[in-house]
């Protein structure tokens, strides 16, 4: 029988049980890995009027940088477990006036891809 990861907590989110002050940190470090993000989307072929799912899309980071890419006609559809973390990425979306993103609350091993057409996928940090 194999232990648990140390890197695990009591709740098995690898880094931190404070998931408020988690999608904090995140978005700080996102101010400093957009450019880079953007850069490297643009390389992979992302552009105006692709739709795009991001997988584990947590509180939203990436998959902002992804909707302005594809703006105005592109749109994206971010996919996160979390229900605490799509609530705080449909608030932020709302705030900074993204209208081409949305996020659903649903397992990605669960998700029925057939039932969302889109043309690419993009995905960062998908943790246990």
């Amino acid at each position: 029988m194999s232990s648990p990861s140390p890197l695990l907590t009591p709740t098995g989110y690898a880094f931190g049980a404070d998931r408020a002050h988690e999608h904090s940190r995140l978005a700080r470090q996102a101010l400093l890995s957009d450019p880079v993000t953007e850069e490297l989307l643009r390389e992979a072929g992302l552009e105006r009027g692709m739709h795009v799912v991001d997988l584990g899309s947590g509180a939203g980071d990436s998959a902002f940088v992804v909707a302005k890419l594809v703006s105005p006609t592109g749109s994206v559809l971010g996919v996160e477990s979390s229900a605490e973390a799509v609530c705080v990425a449909r608030e932020r979306a709302e705030a900074a006036g993204l209208r081409n993103v949305r996020f659903l609350h649903a397992d990605i091993g669960d998700l029925d891809v057939h039932q969302f057409p889109f043309e690419a996928h993009s995905r960062s940090r998908l943790v246990p």
